[in-house]
């Protein structure tokens, strides 16, 4: 508290070393030990807040001294100033009806008695009502008004406090007169009073740290609430970054993310990640830590991540710690080049989609119940196990994609009839319009939606429930259709049909600008020949008229039209 307080000439001076910048000093211009210790307890401390603010990095000793002269000015140049005598008021006392200036021991026993019960309750809100005395009979008060974070007035009280029992006990010791000699030990009342003054540091010191403590849940709502902001992400991505994270923070007890050291990401990626579930929704996941997820995928040996989602997982760790390290929440970022490397027939197969054959094609369309000997009934009560397969079959996209499609969605622009993907969508790229082809208008899809706009739905299908995972009860429903009645390949898929759209467009060379304004895809590459001059999307009369010509299908549709017509006329 007073290694930069030094005496010279029985003159008092403060003299402080700054590394890179020099040195403050200059002379406290008192004898008064009392007086010296008050002095350069608010000095230094005014000089600490400079220090933790990085003014030292811009300032010049100069600059730094204009600052600290209104100090000297107000407290240094009078040897007994009005803010001493306004402090001796302020600490008087009556005490069995006598009355004792604030600068008597009696007095001065009686504040250090006051600042022990306030530092034993640890309550901010009572350091506060000691400092605000303070303020009020100092210029110190315009110096908070400049501090505009919470961290930087929680330590400014405290200091202030500090401060002042600091020299309630010198002055105390004063009036009392006490000499100290090596030979002669400390009353016992003395070493108490200098460990709960030593303890009332180790405690501000703990609290201030605890304000610079980020853990790993507040870290991720931090990065989910800046996200939702800028609009630059989707539900799913949320879901994937609070379950990643969160399987991190249960393992690691939420800790600080300051104390999280890279051994500590290898540990989660090869003790947790490796063990976490394949299937993680389960009842018997529910409520459990990880750890005890992991003591149960482990007992029941249960199928575990793949490399592939165990990587993409990494990537979200990352992807979260490079905005914490962006944003100054860490000094350095531990999770770079944590991902497993797969081998060249990993990535092939894992890259390799299958679409469907005509013949699949046709077992689904012409053949299978849905289409066929349930048609009814399908149209009446999952009207989108029909026409999901037919969207995608003729625009490309995904099954979240349509099955959370709304009435409103289905519009027309620049006289082109067709789909606005706006919600729902994964990424920013996938925001689209895709025009409905001349097929799908033909066969009657714009009865139904009128229909539906009839009924007064919002949601275009909405027997369609999603669910926690990102998943649709329709995704689940065709899986279990597909292996039943059109494909036993493991790599034929719903997907299978997003697949064709993409092949039949690259079979008729078709450029990759207009594919990707069909189907919602990026270049990959961030071209801004493409992306940035000139219009952003391709003319919808273009669009309709690629998929016109490409999505051409050997397929009878008369059927399927004859039921739909009939059903929504």
């Amino acid at each position: 508290m007073v290694k930069y307080l030094l005496r010279k000439n029985i003159t008092y001076w403060y003299r402080r070393k700054i590394n890179n910048y020099g040195e403050v000093v200059f002379s406290l211009k008192t004898k008064n030990h009392d007086i010296a210790m008050l002095r350069h307890s608010y000095i230094d401390y005014k000089i600490n807040q400079l220090i933790y603010k990085g003014s030292f990095n811009t300032m010049t000793v100069s600059e730094i001294r204009q600052i600290i002269a209104k100090y000297k000015t107000y407290m240094i140049e009078e040897e007994y100033n009005d803010f001493e005598d306004m402090r001796d008021k302020d600490l008087s006392v009556t005490l069995n009806d006598k009355f004792y200036g604030g600068h008597t021991s009696e007095a001065l026993d009686y504040a250090i008695n006051r600042y022990k019960t306030i530092h034993e309750q640890n309550n901010l809100e009572l350091v506060k009502q000691e400092t605000n005395k303070i303020l009020k009979r100092s210029n110190l008060q315009e110096d908070l008004e400049k501090l505009l974070t919470d961290k930087d007035k929680t330590i400014f009280h405290w200091e202030l406090f500090k401060a002042e029992w600091d020299l309630l006990h010198e002055s105390y010791e004063s009036q009392k007169e006490v000499v100290q000699t090596t030979d002669k030990p400390l009353p016992t009342q003395d070493i108490n009073m200098i460990l709960q003054y030593q303890q009332m540091q180790k405690n501000h010191e703990e609290q201030v740290k605890e304000v610079n403590i980020i853990r790993i849940s507040e870290l991720v709502d931090k990065y989910i609430s800046e996200k939702n902001n800028v609009n630059d992400w989707s539900d799913k991505n949320k879901r994937d970054i609070i379950y990643v994270l969160g399987n991190l923070s249960s393992y690691f007890d939420d800790s600080d993310i300051k104390k999280l050291h890279r051994e500590d990401f290898v540990t989660f990626r090869d003790k947790v990640l490796r063990f976490l579930p394949k299937k993680s929704t389960k009842l018997i996941f529910r409520d459990k830590t990880t750890k005890e997820i992991i003591q149960i995928v482990k007992s029941k040996k249960l199928e575990c991540l793949e490399k592939g989602t165990i990587n993409k997982h990494l990537r979200r760790v990352h992807q979260v710690f490079e905005w914490a390290y962006n944003n100054d929440y860490t000094s350095k970022n531990l999770t770079k080049d944590l991902a497993f490397k797969e081998s060249k027939k990993a990535k092939k197969q894992k890259t390799a989609k299958i679409p469907y054959t005509n013949e699949e094609l046709k077992l689904l369309f012409e053949k299978s119940p849905w289409y066929t000997t349930e048609i009814s009934k399908t149209l009446k009560n999952n009207p989108e196990h029909i026409f999901i397969p037919l969207l995608c079959l003729f625009t490309g996209a995904k099954p979240t994609e349509l099955a959370m499609l709304q009435v409103s969605d289905i519009k027309t622009k620049e006289g082109v009839i067709g789909i606005e993907f706006n919600d729902h969508v994964k990424n920013h790229y996938n925001l689209r319009f895709t025009p409905l082809s001349k097929i799908l208008l033909d066969i009657g899809f714009l009865n139904f939606v009128k229909y539906q706009k009839k009924l007064k739905y919002k949601q275009l299908f909405p027997a369609i429930k999603m669910y926690e995972s990102g998943g649709t009860n329709f995704t689940n429903n065709y899986t279990i259709y597909n292996r039943e009645f059109i494909s036993q390949e493991k790599d034929k898929t719903f997907y299978s049909l997003k697949h064709l759209v993409n092949q039949k467009l690259k079979n008729k060379e078709k450029p990759l600008y207009i594919i990707n304004d069909i189907m919602g895809h990026s270049d990959g590459y961030g071209n801004k020949d493409i992306s940035v001059y000139g219009d952003e999307f391709m003319p919808n009369e273009i669009l309709r008229n690629t998929i016109n010509e490409c999505l051409v299908y050997d397929l009878d549709f008369s059927k399927i039209k004859k039921v739909i017509i009939l059903k929504y006329k």
